[in-house]
This record gives structure tokens, C-alpha cells and sequence, in this order.
């Protein structure tokens, strides 16, 4: 069977008619997946002040300016560690953040979530050390974690003293997050 000869208009019209419908499939798939990420990705949740989610292991899900921030205790295992500090979120903004802790448990927990807002989390020692850490005092945005049997926060200048277990590090986190009109006997 013998194919027709197609002239060079005819050609170029059937081209330029593929080269439109594969446009238009193109950018409606791009509106559609579009679409689709902003249903499916839309929270109801304000853009300054963290909204409180529970998941049904009671654990604390918020988000803060559209970063979620998930802890792993729940309000119970918080609700009477003492936390006396004084800071704020915009102390760790934008500043480097030292952490002082044996528990990688602790490091990953406050480094992934104050992380986001320092340009750099990095793992040291408080005054002096044997390992191979920069030494920080309390003049540097400085956490220090020690085991204790007693959960509790305290602040000494720059320096977060967290000691006990998890529960203190997310008590911490918990508190700066925290509008201060919301707190709950943290």
C-alpha cells in the first residue's frame, strides 16, 4: 500500500496540531497536580501561632508557620517538669545553636526541630571536654542536657540546662513554641 504524498503545508499543520494537544495535556496534568497538592496539603492552621493537633497516641503535633513540629511526649508526660527560662524562639532564629548531650535521642530531637530555624546545629561540649567538640560557654546559644532522675529547665544567660529525659527536651520545645497566653502548667 502506498502512503500519500503530503505537501510541506500539510505537514507542518499536522505538527503543529500534535505539538498544541501535547501543550494542553501537559499543562492541565500541571493545574491538576497542582491543585491536588493544595487539597491535600491544606491544614487549618495560622501562619504565627501553632496549633495544637493531637494524634490518637496523644503525642504533640503543631505547626509553626507552616513547618510541622512533632514531639514525642504527650501533654501528660509534661505537665509538671518545671521550665524557668526566659528565652524565646527569636534567640535560636537565624544563630548558630550548640548542643551539649550524650543522648542521641535528645540531639536529634532539639536539633530537628530548633534546627529549622538556626542556619547551623552542631554538636559541643560545655566548658571542657575530652572529645573532639568545640568548647561553648554560656555567652553562645548553648543547650546542655544531663541525665537526672529529676525533669527540669532552667536558663543560665545564653545556656539551657535541660536535665531527665525526653520529656524536658520537648517541656523546652513545647514552651517556646507556645504562645505565652497558652501555656499548659509547662
Amino acid at each position: 500500500m502506498m502512503r500519500r504524498l503530503e505537501t510541506r503545508e500539510d505537514i507542518e499543520r499536522k505538527n503543529k496540531l500534535r505539538k498544541s494537544i501535547l501543550t494542553i495535556i501537559i499543562l492541565l496534568l500541571l493545574l491538576v497536580s497542582t491543585l491536588g497538592y493544595a487539597f491535600l496539603s491544606n491544614s487549618n492552621t495560622s501562619k504565627n501561632n501553632p496549633k495544637d493537633q493531637t494524634d490518637k497516641s496523644d503525642r504533640i503535633s503543631f505547626s509553626y508557620q507552616d513547618m510541622p513540629i512533632n514531639l514525642i511526649s504527650t501533654y501528660n508526660d509534661m505537665e509538671n517538669i518545671s521550665v524557668n527560662i526566659t528565652a524565646i524562639l527569636y534567640d535560636y532564629s537565624g544563630k548558630n545553636l550548640y548542643i551539649s548531650s550524650k543522648n542521641q535521642g535528645i540531639l536529634q530531637e532539639i536539633g530537628s526541630t530548633l534546627g529549622r530555624l538556626s542556619p547551623r546545629v552542631q554538636e559541643a561540649c560545655y566548658l571542657s571536654c575530652v572529645e573532639n567538640l568545640p568548647e561553648k560557654n554560656c555567652s553562645d546559644n548553648l543547650i546542655v542536657w544531663r541525665e537526672s532522675p529529676i525533669n527540669k529547665v532552667y536558663q543560665n544567660e545564653s545556656c539551657i540546662f535541660i536535665e531527665g529525659d525526653i520529656r524536658s527536651a520537648d517541656a523546652f520545645l513545647y514552651r517556646l513554641f507556645k504562645p505565652i497566653w497558652r501555656y499548659r502548667n509547662v
